[in-house]
């Protein structure tokens, strides 16, 4: 089974994505919590124009746990700028980056 991650903040605009049915339909579509007003019940409040199975699948796929305010944009960029934000991250995560020299521009160590 494929399960796709989402942050929960995209629920809303799930009806303008591209053939948002054939892809709920080939994937299981997992919904993350982005803010402390994510509680998976809430579901059908933030979705429109979804086939009811489709709410369902969203609504057990759900996962409701701490929320960290982290954007993946920002710890990249940190990166891409040279430094390791270790303050955003968890300690293995920032290790693993380190030792793989993860998104470093091309050329840099």
């Amino acid at each position: 089974t494929l399960h796709f991650l989402a942050g929960s903040d995209c629920l809303a605009d799930l009806h303008r994505w591209r053939e948002i049915h054939s892809l709920l339909g080939l994937v299981e579509f997992t919904p993350v919590a982005r803010d402390e007003s994510f509680t998976g019940d809430n579901i059908p409040d933030l979705v429109t124009d979804l086939e009811a199975e489709e709410v369902q699948m969203l609504q057990r796929n759900a996962i409701v746990c701490d929320v960290m305010a982290v954007s993946s944009t920002d710890v990249r960029n940190a990166i891409a700028e040279g430094r390791v934000p270790r303050e955003l991250l968890p300690p293995g995560v920032a290790t693993f980056i380190e030792y793989r020299g993860l998104y470093r521009p091309e050329g840099s160590q």
